[in-house]
């Protein structure tokens, strides 16, 4: 109910910030690529394809943002290409606790974001 709450409010936020916005129907899965923990750079990997499934070349704009459950953001990291469909973004967690994790992927009008919770230790 979280996440949805959370998706909700940000579709709302970017339909008032931005209009022209549409959304891209990218699916994007990620998933840190060490363990959580605060206060170190934590990689996660960002795997995005587009509504025919193909893998996202450079030319996106990929953000990953960190909020505390139920608070808004307190840090957003941009992602870098590495290879098609995979980015590589290393947020740092400053407290330990529940986290949603928002990934948002841009490339000109279009845009889709997916959040997902995850429990971070010491």
């Amino acid at each position: 109910m979280n996440r949805l709450l959370i998706l909700c409010l940000l579709g709302i936020g970017l339909a008032f910030a931005a209009p022209d916005v549409k959304e891209a129907n990218f699916t994007i899965r990620f998933e840190p690529a060490a363990k959580l923990q605060t206060n170190v750079e934590v990689p996660f990997e960002v795997r995005i394809t587009d509504d025919r499934n193909r893998p996202l070349q450079p030319n996106v704009k990929v953000d990953l943002a960190i909020a505390p459950e139920n608070k808004p953001a307190v840090k957003t990291v941009k992602a870098w290409f590495v290879q098609p469909g995979l980015f590589i973004a290393k947020p740092v967690f400053p407290a330990d606790g529940q986290w949603v994790v928002t990934v948002t992927a841009r490339i000109n009008d279009r845009v889709t974001t997916r959040a997902i919770t995850f429990t971070v230790t010491e």
